[in-house]
């Protein structure tokens, strides 16, 4: 450091002299200031100076010393410190040396290390050659081991193959299961199976011939032999084989150590119930027991056996079967035969020894003691079939009571059947009370004022001339009189507007006001002073005729009554639990609906003039029962003889619709008498007007044989009024009349004047045929109508009216009974033509001996006016062929039944063999028949399954049997034997429905509960062959779920019932049934407000169509549960239905109305079409089944209406659709119209081809419509 000092003060000092230096020196030290020190002159002459050669010699000198300087104190300083530095060499030679020395040691151990490997090697070669020795020791052992083991199996099998052929049985079934045991444990824990499996194989090879072996001595110790009529059964205790004894014993034995006791008792129970038991219950054979060396029963042909002998018979044979066999097994065989030969004594024994006659009740008390009996000898012997025999006994009551009920329908029906056309005249009387006054006016005499009388008595029993059809029987009431009511609006509830063109209900108002005209009324003397007449007594009588039938009914009926009151008085203790003579009294009722219910077609095809034989004969039978029922005090007499009376009047009405419309399509052929005095049309009016008049005076000569002589000038006058308005309107209908055509009208009137003939009165016993009768067509208004179609003909034009123009039609139909010959080309025809005028003509080409009322279709669309008129509403060109659909008219559904419930009804499903699922349990059975049930869901929590008798068949059970804790909403059969229903619970229950034998019983057991939704599961759509359902919900959901427990995902633990009473702390009710409980396959939670209705695609089970409230329609791939598409409308949707022919959707809506969606992306508007007349909501759609076009809808306005979307027209509104029928609901007939449907609103319909239309309501009844053919196509 001194050193550095040094230099620095030399450096300070040169710089102190060069600074006080001025010249060359000074300018050196300035130039070696910067070197030395880093510091630069401050003096700018200093830095400005230039540099001489002065000035670079003494910076040289300067530098030199300063060098020289530096030099001599480095060598100072290192004089001073050379001891520090030989340390420091020294030290680092000895680093070096150890570094060496670390090195070599190094390079020794990576030596050493490299050495050792190898040797490592070696071991280890050694350690793996070891290790495989041990190994192929331990393999060897092994192997040994198990040749040892398989040698020793081996020897047992073959062991058991000496005893198999020393003949000892017993030891070989014994030691075969305790080898199989081995065997098969061997297999399960050792790797080698195969030699295992190849013993067990020969071992069970074995077990085989054992059970061979031992099933050929079981067979020969319960030996059954002999032919068809000599059978018998041998049980022998020992047997004698291959020179050795085998006892029974040993043979039972050995069958139950080899596990196969039960198979082998199986098989026997077959065999002895197809070769002994079921041949004893024929009527001609006979068991016995024989006792010989040893006993057994055998069968012998007899010729007479009855009940109490078969009973016997079955006793001993299983009296000699269990005590035959040995430890309870004879009871066990015995209880495997009783499983079908209880059925079968039912069936075949039983039942048919059930009397229906009183006579033989007495009798039958024997036979009744010894079923008991049977049972009891059953039941202490402790089979369980006894339960279902002491179950069948409890019922003969109400099966004899039922029995008797069906002899006597099927004896109502067979006096239809065995009609032989055998009829009768029967006489009328009734007296009546007139005065005196009255009597002293008639100077026409009596004969005249019977007339008036009858035609009094007889227009206040015809029927007002309603819709009828086919349907007819099953206690429906048609509705009461309405003309005297005219205009009431009630009338068309039923039919609306359509049917009136065809004349249905065409009442003849003018008959009301001429008989309050003939009304007797207190009479005026010449002072004005008024009296009551005297009064007299007479006897008004009057003749039809009548079929045998209603006598022979009468007897029946009669017949039941009397046996009724004689059960009353007898002591018959064991039916009195049926109140059999309450139940024959009420055999009437049902006797009289089945003869309503089967007439209507045997007297259309067996009697002539049907429908009226069928009014003489339903008034005949209603006066007879009338006195009976008074007689008797039969209560529901009145209703009764009400129900005759109006089913006559429906027979009467639809006959006079029927001749109604055959004049008017007779009459139709003068195409409304235009150009009738030009040739072909007067050719065609002249022969519309004599077919009109000689159909009268046919139908007058065919009536007059058959009705009372008041009755036949009413029903031929009502016929003459027909004629008489159709002409009327037809004329004034005409635009301009010519002299000639007046004149040729007036000959028109003439020909029908000539009818007056028919009006004559009826000659009494005493007349002269010298007597002149006036003709009485003043009391049918023929002559006053005719002068007045005169007066109004007379005065016309006499310019001819315009010919109306012609179009060419190519008539075609779907119905082969209708169609026309293929050669039947275009047809022209007047535009002025409607559908009467073609009806005729469709009528004519066919020649049908009676007239067919037709419909007509123009593309696609019903004709409701002129040709002329729909080619100018629809642009079509008068110069096309157009193509004409005809078919059958429109037959309007008739009341069938109700049923009554003690709630609301919610929904309703049909199984038939038309229905869904009908169909699909005939095609799982096509042996077993399809019944016909209801099934119904109410809202007191219980579903009910009904007969087409409003029997119930069966009821679901309660909620702590399984059944639903709500209302519930909805039901569907899925097949013959299963039913979904859901409700107000949130769940979704199928129930396994069953029937006994005969179908008077059947129950619902709870089968599966599904869980998934939130809120109330309003409704349910099934596909049976996918076994899927979807439901909707008001939880915004769409659930899809399958029927089978084993496709079905666990349940939602959060929404089991468990769950909810935990978080409710409710006390959780104890169920007597374990339900299973499964959740959905997917919900589908894509709308925003409650689902109404969800339902599968017709076509396509795949797809899905959902409706809510969020006024959307939504379309869903039901394999991904994806939405494919959403219908968005106006107004919030309730249901929906698909028409599959036609590619729609029918969705019911909350405004009202129909609208009718088509659901393809393609479609280029969301409503094709929209359906209006229901008053209030429309919440329940049923398709036709019959039809591609139609549907029928439920309504809160408490109506069912029909619907034909051919049936349109256009307004502002687009395409506009009009119901063709509306169904009333029967329970509010007679009532005052309720208030959108307030207490009468339908919940639910259903339409099916067998039973017909079935609704259901607010007024706790399940209502049934039916009519056959209601639309056509």
């Amino acid at each position: 450091m001194s050193i550095f000092n040094s230099c620095r003060r030399a450096r300070a000092l040169c710089a102190d002299f060069s600074v006080k230096c001025e010249g060359p020196q000074h300018t050196a030290q300035a130039l070696l200031d910067p070197i030395q020190n880093g510091t630069y002159p401050e003096s700018e002459n200093v830095l400005n100076a230039r540099l001489g050669s002065e000035d670079l010699s003494a910076t040289v000198r300067l530098l030199n010393q300063s060098r020289e300087g530096l030099q001599a104190e480095l060598q100072r300083v290192s004089s001073s410190s050379s001891s520090d530095v030989d340390k420091w060499i020294s030290q680092a030679r000895q680093l070096q040396q150890d570094i060496e020395r670390s090195k070599r040691d190094a390079r020794d151990i990576v030596q050493k290390h490299e050495a050792s490997r190898a040797l490592n090697a070696k071991v280890e070669e050694a350690s793996a050659k070891v290790r495989f020795l041990h190994s192929e020791t331990e393999y060897n052992e092994a192997v040994i081991r198990a040749l040892e083991a398989i040698t020793a199996a081996v020897n047992d099998v073959a062991s058991v193959r000496t005893l198999i052929d020393q003949g000892d049985l017993k030891r070989a079934a014994l030691k075969i299961p305790e080898l199989e045991k081995s065997l098969e444990a061997r297999i399960s824990s050792e790797n080698g199976e195969r030699p295992w499996e190849l013993v067990l194989a020969q071992l069970r090879t074995l077990r085989i011939q054992v059970l061979e072996q031992l099933s050929q001595s079981f067979d020969q110790c319960v030996h059954l032999a002999g032919s068809s009529g000599q059978e018998s059964l041998t049980i022998r205790h020992h047997l004698y084989v291959n020179d050795g004894q085998q006892s029974m014993d040993d043979v039972l034995h050995s069958l139950e150590a080899l596990g196969v006791t039960d198979e082998i008792l199986s098989r026997a129970a077959k065999k002895v119930g197809r070769l002994l038991l079921e041949p004893l219950l024929l009527r001609n054979r006979a068991g016995s027991l024989e006792d010989s060396e040893v006993a057994y029963i055998s069968l012998k042909p007899t010729t007479s056996r009855d009940l109490l002998n078969v009973l016997k018979d079955l006793k001993m044979t299983i009296d000699y079967i269990q005590n035959g066999l040995p430890d309870r097994k004879g009871q066990i065989l015995v209880s495997k035969c009783l499983q079908h030969l209880v059925s079968n004594l039912i069936s075949d024994w039983l039942l048919p020894s059930i009397p229906t006659e009183l006579d033989d009740l007495g009798t039958y008390e024997n036979s009744r003691l010894g079923i008991e009996q049977f049972a009891a000898y059953l039941s202490s012997n402790g089979y369980r079939e006894a339960s279902q025999l002491t179950q069948w006994i409890t019922r003969i009551p109400r099966i004899w009571l039922t029995k008797r009920r069906t002899v006597a329908l099927d004896r109502v029906r067979m006096s239809l059947q065995t009609y032989e056309g055998r009829r009768k005249t029967v006489e009328r009387v009734e007296r009546q009370k007139v005065s005196k006054a009255e009597d002293s006016l008639n100077k026409g005499g009596w004969d005249e004022w019977n007339s008036e009388w009858q035609q009094e008595k007889t227009e206040g029993a015809q029927p007002t001339l309603k819709q009828d059809d086919d349907v007819s029987g099953w206690d429906f009431e048609d509705e009461d009189e309405a003309s005297s009511k005219a205009g009431d609006s009630a009338k068309n509830d039923t039919v609306d507007e359509t049917s009136d063109a065809w004349g249905w209900d065409d009442d003849d108002d003018h008959e009301s006001k001429d008989n309050a005209k003939r009304s007797t009324s207190i009479k005026t003397d010449e002072n004005g002073s008024s009296h009551t007449p005297l009064e007299r007594e007479i006897v008004l009588r009057e003749v039809y005729t009548i079929t045998e039938v209603p006598d022979v009914i009468i007897d029946l009926i009669k017949r039941q009554l009397d046996d009724a009151e004689q059960l009353s008085k007898d002591d018959f203790e064991w039916l009195r639990s049926a109140a059999p003579s309450a139940g024959l009294r009420a055999l009437p009722a049902l006797m009289l609906a089945m003869f309503r219910a089967t007439a209507l077609s045997f007297y259309e095809s067996a009697v002539p003039n049907g429908n009226m034989h069928l009014y003489n004969d339903c008034l005949y039978l209603s006066e007879k029962y009338n006195k009976v029922a008074e007689a008797l005090d039969i209560s529901s007499g009145k209703d009764d003889v009400l129900m005759l009376q109006r089913f006559a009047k429906s027979a009467y009405g639809r006959e006079m619709d029927l001749q109604r419309t055959v004049l008017g399509d007779l009459l139709d052929g003068a195409q409304g008498f235009s150009g009738c005095n030009e040739y072909p049309l007067s050719e065609a009016c002249d022969t519309a007007v004599g077919s009109t008049v000689d159909h009268i005076r046919a139908l007058y000569a065919e009536w007059k044989t058959v009705l009372s002589h008041s009755a036949l000038l009413q029903s031929i006058g009502s016929l003459l009024d027909t004629v008489i308005d159709k002409v009327i309107k037809d004329v004034e209908d005409m635009e301009d009349i010519s002299e000639a055509e007046s004149n040729r009208l007036t000959g028109y009137c003439n020909q029908i004047t000539k009818l007056d003939a028919l009006f004559l009165p009826e000659r009494g016993a005493d007349d002269t045929h010298q007597k002149e009768y006036v003709p009485l067509t003043a009391v049918q208004r023929v002559t006053l109508l005719l002068v007045a179609c005169l007066t109004l003909i007379m005065p016309q034009s006499k310019y001819l009216g315009a010919i109306n123009a012609q179009i060419r039609l190519q008539l075609t139909t779907k119905d082969e009974n209708l169609s026309l010959p293929d050669s039947t080309g275009p047809i022209l025809v007047p535009t002025s033509f409607q559908r009467y005028g073609l009806s005729t003509l469709v009528n004519n080409l066919l020649s049908t001996e009676k007239t067919v009322p037709l419909e007509f279709l123009i593309n696609g669309t019903y004709l409701r006016t002129s040709i002329d008129e729909f080619l100018t509403a629809n642009g079509i060109s008068a110069e096309t062929t157009l193509t004409v659909e005809y078919v059958r008219a429109l037959i309007p559904p008739l009341f069938v039944a109700s049923f009554e419930h003690d709630d609301w009804v919610s929904a309703v499903d049909v199984l038939s063999e038309s229905s869904p699922a009908g169909q699909w349990q005939y095609k799982k059975d096509t042996r077993a028949s399809v019944p016909e049930r209801i099934l119904s869901a109410s809202y007191d929590g219980y579903l009910r399954v009904w007969n087409t008798s409003s029997e119930v068949i069966s009821t679901s059970p309660g909620l702590q049997d399984g059944g639903h804790s709500s209302a519930i909403k909805s039901a569907k059969w899925i097949s013959g034997t299963q039913i979904a229903s859901s409700g107000a619970d949130r769940t979704v229950r199928l129930w396994k429905y069953s029937e006994d034998e005969g179908g008077f019983s059947g129950s619902l057991q709870p089968q599966l509960e599904l869980y998934g939704h939130k809120s109330s599961v309003d409704t349910l759509s099934v596909h049976t062959p996918t076994n899927r359902i979807l439901s909707a919900s008001s939880d915004h959901s769409v659930g899809l779920w399958s029927t089978r427990k084993s496709d079905a995902p666990e349940a939602p633990s959060a929404l089991l019932p468990s769950a909810t009473s935990r978080r409710s702390k409710r006390r959780k009710l104890n169920r007597t049934v374990q339900v299973s409980q499964r959740g959905p396959l997917s919900l589908l939670k894509q709308h925003t407000a409650p689902v109404s209705e969800a339902i599968f695609d017709e076509k396509d089970s795949t797809v899905g169509y959902s409706v809510s409230w969020d006024h959307t329609l939504r379309t869903w791939d039901l394999v991904t549960t994806a939405l494919v598409d959403t219908r968005t409308t106006s107004h919030s949707l309730l249901s929906v239905v698909h028409l599959p022919d036609l590619n729609l959707l029918a969705a019911g809506t909350t405004v009202r109305h129909i609208t009718l969606i088509d659901p393809r992306q393609s479609a280029a508007t969301v409503s094709a079409m929209t359906l209006r007349g229901h008053t209030n909501a429309v919440v329940s759609l049923a398709r036709d089944p019959d039809s591609a076009y139609g549907l029928v809808s439920g309504s809160h306005d408490g109506i069912c209406r029909i619907w034909d979307v051919r049936s349109t027209r256009t307004d502002k509104d687009g395409v506009v659709g009009d119901s063709i029928y509306s169904i009333p609901r029967q329970s509010a007939e007679g009532q005052a119209k309720k208030v959108a449907g307030e207490g009468v609103k339908v919940f639910g319909v259903c339409w099916d081809k067998s039973l017909g239309i079935v609704s259901v309501g607010e007024d706790k009844r399940v209502q049934i419509n039916r009519g056959r053919g209601i639309l056509s196509g």
